[in-house]
């Protein structure tokens, strides 16, 4: 955390630590020693504290969520002036949005993201049976607190249903890629605007994409209010068939045509996530999303490795599991490669096969240890001779150089035995043997720089040594008693592999008071 000079005292509240900015204001991390407890002390910047409208909804904002009290909402302790600037103190969260765990790479199992969506809606019941509507849910509005269930923030364009501000030609508020068509056209709202950006989220935890995307603003917003979202892109399985029915209803353009309140869409939204073998208890950890492991492919060749090692990391489990799309080059080039190598091949047979006529002498040779490694070993002396393998190897001698033996196993095609190394490199990787993967798509690269799939593997290889390092500084660092030392350390981990469990957990830890 950069240092940033800060008010020793706001209010009641020390102030310890400056922990970042928005378009609002400041937030602190304080302490309450009346209470002994730390809290996050959003204050309203002296340039907005002067503007009226800024300062209402600031206010606004604190007023709402104060009267909120729900697992799924943040928790309002205060609201308060420092210095002609108001103040917000609420509850302190260790964790991060769901927009950045998104940007992150998070595309994990919707056994996983489903509850979150379910938690969101659950607090949202909660504040539209209170008569409040947030409008402008949208992820950076959603926490996943480390070990607890998700938190609703920001209800500072809320609009209390009953107040007399509420009406249409109030203006556009909201987010444009998460608004509902109603706002964009400046109507009035209710809690079924929250529905469709609760639904507009949903789609993109389960495809990986927005459901509405352009080149501009204005191109989202037309394509919201006259089109609807691709629902191909999920999968067409009897399994999501309830998953795509709520999203089509949560997602109508007309209020009239979505579900009637948050409660009836979870409660569809619980049957689609049986139907995909999830939990009903639902009401977990909201970042365990970031754990979830995704399933190595199958390899396709069995190689027989040593002991027991450390497991992949998640991240690179799923890098390899995306190694599918590789590079397949043009076919006039496979061509003249086959051309080439027969006649390269052709000409070698010939010079052999010369070579052993006009040399009958028997040839010994011994066995090499791996039969997808080349033999080259010198010939004993004839007085220990022995009988020559069947089939005989073919001996590679000038009279100027001593005499060697090129075993059988020496002249396999060269893709043969480069997809033999790939097969050992992505066993040793998943087995955790980084420094033998790394070892093993060398020499694939040695034959053929331009491999792929080799490329892919040392590079993933070398990132696992990474987090490795990172991992066991980490540790070091806590034994210590230098948490920042370690704190440091796993940022840096995962700034090479964001979904890293191991990683994660530690940050957990570190971070937890």
């Amino acid at each position: 955390m950069p240092h940033v000079a800060h008010p020793a005292q706001i209010g009641r509240y020390q102030v310890i630590e400056f922990l970042g900015q928005g378009s609002m204001g400041v937030v602190y991390r304080g302490r309450d020693e009346t209470l002994e407890r730390d809290v996050a002390l959003k204050v309203m910047s002296l340039a907005q504290s002067t503007a009226e409208e800024a300062q209402k909804r600031f206010r606004r904002e604190a007023q709402a969520a104060a009267r909120l009290q729900h697992p799924n909402i943040v928790t309002i302790y205060e609201l308060g002036v420092h210095q002609g600037a108001p103040f917000i103190a609420m509850e302190l969260l260790a964790g991060m949005d769901l927009a950045r765990a998104i940007a992150a790479g998070l595309r994990p199992d919707p056994r996983a993201t489903l509850p979150i969506v379910l938690q969101i809606l659950a607090g949202l019941g909660h504040a539209h049976e209170h008569g409040i509507v947030h409008r402008d849910i949208k992820p950076s509005n959603v926490f996943l607190p480390m070990g607890l269930p998700v938190k609703i923030m920001d209800f500072g364009v809320a609009r209390l249903v009953d107040a007399a501000s509420t009406g249409t030609g109030s203006g556009i508020v909201g987010s444009p890629s998460y608004m509902s068509p109603e706002q964009i056209r400046g109507d009035g709202v209710d809690g079924r605007s929250d529905l469709f950006s609760v639904g507009l989220i949903l789609f993109e935890l389960v495809t990986g994409e927005r459901a509405f995307k352009a080149d501009s603003v204005a191109a989202v917003l037309y394509k919201i209010t006259n089109e609807t979202p691709d629902f191909r892109t999920l999968p067409q399985n009897d399994e999501w068939t309830r998953l795509r029915a709520v999203l089509s209803r949560a997602l109508a353009r007309d209020s009239c045509e979505r579900y009637a309140d948050a409660r009836s869409m979870a409660a569809d939204l619980v049957q689609a996530l049986l139907d995909l073998g999830g939990s009903s208890d639902w009401m977990s950890a909201s970042d365990r999303g970031l754990l979830v492991r995704s399933t190595p492919r199958p390899r396709a060749l069995a190689v027989d490795l040593e002991s027991e090692a450390p497991t992949l990391s998640d991240a690179l489990a799923a890098r390899i599991e995306k190694r599918a799309a590789r590079f397949v080059p043009p076919r006039w080039l496979l061509v003249v490669i086959v051309i080439g190598l027969s006649i390269l091949l052709g000409g070698l047979g010939l010079i052999l096969l010369g070579r052993a006529r006009t040399r009958p002498t028997p040839i010994t040779t011994m066995e090499s240890s791996s039969p997808s490694e080349p033999s080259i070993m010198p010939v004993p002396a004839p007085s220990a001779r022995i009988a020559s393998p069947s089939p005989p190897p073919v001996s590679l001698r000038s009279p100027s150089t001593p005499r060697l033996v090129l075993s059988p196993a020496a002249l396999a095609p060269l893709p043969t035995r480069a997809r033999a190394s790939i097969a050992r490199a992505e066993a040793f990787l998943t087995q955790g043997h980084y420094q033998r993967a790394m070892d093993e798509a060398r020499a694939v690269l040695a034959l053929d720089p331009y491999d792929t799939e080799a490329r892919t593997l040392l590079e993933d290889a070398e990132a696992a040594l990474v987090v490795e390092s990172r991992l066991r500084k980490a540790r070091e660092a806590m034994q210590l008693g230098d948490r920042e030392a370690a704190l440091e350390e796993v940022r840096a981990g995962l700034a090479v592999a964001p979904n890293d469990g191991r990683l994660l957990q530690l940050f957990r830890e570190l971070t937890q008071d």
